[in-house]
């Protein structure tokens, strides 16, 4: 059998606004909010734009190209 880990529930609002989202509750408990996420391996931030994922994937390839040079060298 295969168990999932489940994290705790989250939402994000997908917005270019800079107002504050709104408050929802399950059973009394507030769902905390948050500003990226990772979804099948693209780092999607609250705005939707590309730079978090870009800076991200950068950062992982400038450490793989270094590992790399010192190989060869």
């Amino acid at each position: 059998q295969v168990y999932l880990k489940i994290k705790k529930p989250f939402y994000i609002l997908f917005t270019l606004r800079k107002e504050i989202s709104p408050v929802f509750h399950i059973e009394g408990a507030k769902i905390p909010v948050e500003t990226k996420i990772k979804y099948f391996g693209l780092l999607l931030y609250k705005s939707l734009t590309w730079g978090p994922h870009l800076k991200s994937t950068r950062k992982k390839l400038n450490s793989k190209l270094h590992l790399f040079c010192l190989i060869i060298t």
